[in-house]
């Protein structure tokens, strides 16, 4: 279900001829989103750097068990990161300049999991972060199809531009010709983000929120003017 919500502000143009009317018009569809993306992971540190792989492997291992303990497919997860790194501390040395001292090394796996259950997104994101994720970085929710949904407003916009147009071709005592063109504006909302912390979060779902998201489409029309002749012959 989704609501089109409809502006629409319109600008009369004359052309010293008569030639054409310029109207613009906007629609916006608010739907409500149908996916959630999660994205989360692993760090891990160890003063080797093969104890820290090892350790964030295990980790990792099992996330994706849990991932398909709750039906989330191989398809709808992706590994978006993978790095070792060192870690340095800066510390004085004898003459007591700073410098940068190795003290071990840093691995971060993350992963971004999509799901269509949004009812149980805070259950899963808890069964995670319990199962060692560390490292939440964002759930968003947005729409699939988003295409479909933005064409719903060009349609709602074209239609209000072409009736504001007739509305000043019935009053103005001319009739509206072609149209000579069409631009357009979109304007897709970003989802609403959820700022996790959830590795600190107590137990219990996390409580998320997935609201709307809007779908703007605005548009420039110009229509010809039919008889511009007879107009001119008039205006003389």
């Amino acid at each position: 279900m989704h609501r089109v919500l409809l502006t629409l502000a319109a600008l009369f143009v004359a052309s010293t001829a008569w030639a054409d009317v310029n109207v613009s018009g906007s629609g916006s569809v608010s739907v409500k989103p149908d996916t959630a993306v999660v994205s989360l992971g692993v760090i891990t540190e160890n003063k080797e750097a093969s104890t820290a792989l090892t350790a964030n492997s295990a980790a990792m291992k099992k996330l994706f068990a849990t991932l398909e303990d709750n039906k989330i497919g191989k398809d709808c997860i992706h590994t978006d990161q993978f790095n070792i790194s060192p870690k340095y501390v800066s510390v004085k040395d004898k003459e007591g300049n700073l410098t940068d001292k190795l003290v071990g090394y840093v691995v971060t796996n993350n992963v971004t999991i999509k799901s269509k259950d949004l009812d149980n997104v805070g259950k899963l994101l808890d069964l995670l972060v319990k199962d060692g994720a560390n490292h939440v970085r964002s759930v968003s929710f947005t729409v699939s199809k988003q295409d479909d949904f933005l064409d719903d407003a060009r349609t709602a916009a074209m239609k209000q531009a072409r009736k504001r147009a007739q509305l000043y071709a019935d009053a103005g005592g001319f009739k509206l010709g072609r149209v000579i063109s069409v631009s357009e504006n979109t304007n897709v909302s970003r989802p609403r983000y959820y700022a996790a912390e959830a590795a600190r979060a107590p137990s219990g779902d996390v409580p998320l929120a997935a609201g709307e998201q809007s779908f703007s489409v605005s548009v420039s029309v110009v229509f010809e003017i039919e008889g511009n002749a007879d107009l001119k012959k008039k205006a003389k």
